[in-house]
């Protein structure tokens, strides 16, 4: 699907994602010629199809508009048909190749922005770069499909999980080494209701500057994350009676 021309694969492509995702239910009025062109031609192109499959779990409307479904599956369009000659598996192993003759944390992590701005960066031309949700308006600034922050969360919940099952399938340490680099040092994602609600309970904000613990990192962020998975879930127990503050005594 991904051989042909651009435009031929941006409609098979998003006409699929975008009805099995169940944006095309919507009902809504699209004032941009360009972007209600191709909106009914994937639309066409969805109905089109013999079967039409649903995803198991329903699209939620992201809270930040950057962060749209729409905008979403186009910024996962783009970094699928940059990598299509090289293929998804070999193209992120390429980049893991080229981090790995960095040792310098600093210089590890400028590059492996470098790398994932280069993956998902939005061509120039892509007329979603002023849009942020469908039916609405053109902004006046233009805005990247994945930005920096979406990068960090799909390091996050696909790059980094995935590969580390990878390395660890095929033996090969030193790519699991690689990934925990990584994993330590690259920046944290936007702070989220979950972080929040653990940097005040955990009383970092009441430390002084000289014992204040640094929350900066995609290691930490994510840490925090998983302490709120495992210890905050329990509502009967409270925090008067959290088992964290024994466990770190033991």
């Amino acid at each position: 699907m991904f051989r042909q021309s651009q435009r031929t694969t941006r409609t098979l492509v998003l006409s699929r994602w975008f009805g099995a995702c169940g944006l095309f239910s919507k009902k809504m009025t699209i004032a941009d010629p360009t972007v209600r062109h191709e909106f009914q031609q994937w639309k066409a192109a969805w109905q089109e199809l013999p079967e039409h499959p649903q995803v198991s779990g329903k699209i939620s409307q992201a809270h930040r508009p950057q962060n749209s479904p729409e905008r979403r599956l186009l910024g996962m369009f783009h970094h699928l048909y940059r990598i299509a000659n090289d293929g998804l598996l070999k193209r992120w192993l390429v980049v893991f190749r080229n981090l790995s003759v960095f040792s310098e944390e600093k210089e590890l992590r400028r590059q492996a922005l470098a790398e994932t701005e280069l993956l998902f960066s939005t061509p120039d031309w892509e007329i979603w770069r002023k849009h942020l949700v469908l039916g609405k308006s053109k902004q006046i600034n233009t805005a990247q499909l994945v930005g920096k922050d979406r990068q960090t969360v799909i390091w996050a919940n696909a790059v980094l999980p995935f590969f580390l099952a990878l390395a660890r399938h095929e033996n090969e340490p030193e790519l699991e080494k690689l990934l925990y680099q990584l994993f330590m040092i690259l920046p944290a994602e936007a702070s989220n209701s979950k972080t929040r609600f653990m940097e005040k309970r955990l009383w970092f904000s009441e430390l002084s500057k000289s014992t204040k613990l640094e929350m900066n990192t995609f290691g930490n962020r994510q840490g925090l994350i998983q302490i709120q998975h495992d210890f905050c879930r329990n509502f009967h127990q409270g925090c008067v009676k959290c088992e964290l503050p024994r466990l770190l005594e033991d």
